[in-house]
């Protein structure tokens, strides 16, 4: 019976390494996760200013155009 509560016991304290290890390299996971989407964010809010000048300068060199079309008639 001691035998037994001492190889439970055993078997406990290793479980409980491999928990605190597993824990610590999720915690790792979860940090370069966060830092990955941070950049992508940054990233993505770039593309939409990109977007937005080049749409208006679509708009603006549309009315340009448009405009000078009216003109010569």
């Amino acid at each position: 019976m001691a035998e037994e509560k001492q190889t439970n016991q055993i078997r406990f304290m290793e479980l409980d390494a491999r928990q605190r290890e597993h824990e610590t390299m999720c915690e790792e996971r979860w940090k370069t996760c966060f830092h990955r989407l941070g950049d992508l964010d940054n990233a993505v809010t770039r593309l939409e200013t990109i977007l937005i000048g080049v749409a208006g300068t679509i708009i603006v060199g549309g009315a340009g155009v448009i405009l000078t079309i009216l003109m010569m008639h």
